[in-house]
């Protein structure tokens, strides 16, 4: 099931919604129960007790049988009705989890290119708006970071690349910070402004290496 689908599907998280339900009605079930034993309760002692009149106790549970045919089927439907609307509720918040959830796999993905936008009754509003902050900084960080690295590399190339004019000793910690910029670089790259519900995007790769005829970069061991 797609995203979408999901947004307007009353059954997000079964699991959790169906918990939710059966506790609700559970709650209800017990103080229906303490409900009706304040109400009934001294009513049967009265019934009980044989030093009240025979005709009172007729009246009695007379009374006793009006109020469960009156009371019992209006406490089931409210506790239905609860039901019911705690279930529309708790999908307003089981929806929004379930968007950032979803948010978090992006991430995990290395997808950057996305905002989270929850429905206009949802909750988690705020949670929504600091997220979509959070990206919104991320985003050109990681991509100053980029562009950072490949004027580094760049940099390093252009020194590997005046020969003889750099001493060994030189060359060989300048072939060791082009491997950790080229590490870095593979790192920040991960990250990309891939559009929510897109194939993923190739694979990118490392700008083309610059060997010089007397020095490569060492490889990574």
């Amino acid at each position: 099931m797609s995203i979408e689908q999901r947004r307007t599907y009353p059954l997000v998280d079964k699991t959790r919604q169906f918990k939710f339900l059966a506790l609700v009605i559970v709650y209800n079930l017990v103080i229906a129960f303490f409900f009706g034993l304040s109400l009934f309760f001294p009513d049967f002692l009265s019934i009980e007790d044989e030093n009240i009149p025979l005709d009172a106790r007729t009246a009695i549970a007379e009374r006793i049988l009006y109020f469960h045919s009156r009371i019992w089927p209006v406490v089931i439907a409210l506790i239905c009705l609860i039901g019911l609307h705690s279930f529309r509720m708790v999908h307003r918040l089981i929806g929004p989890l379930f968007r950032f959830r979803w948010a978090f796999d992006q991430l995990q993905a290395g997808n950057i290119g996305f905002r989270i936008k929850l429905r206009e009754k949802d909750y988690l509003h705020r949670e929504e708006e600091t997220f979509n902050r959070m990206m919104e900084t991320l985003a050109p960080k990681l991509e100053s970071a980029r562009s950072e690295c490949q004027a580094a590399l760049q940099t390093v190339d252009d020194l590997l690349q005046s020969g003889e004019d750099v001493p060994a000793h030189l060359k060989e910690r300048l072939n060791r910070t082009r491997m950790h910029l080229h590490a870095l670089w593979q790192s920040a790259d991960y990250f990309h402004m891939q559009a929510e519900n897109t194939t993923p995007l190739e694979e990118k790769t490392l700008p083309e290496e610059k060997v010089t005829t007397d020095s490569t970069a060492p490889s990574q061991a």
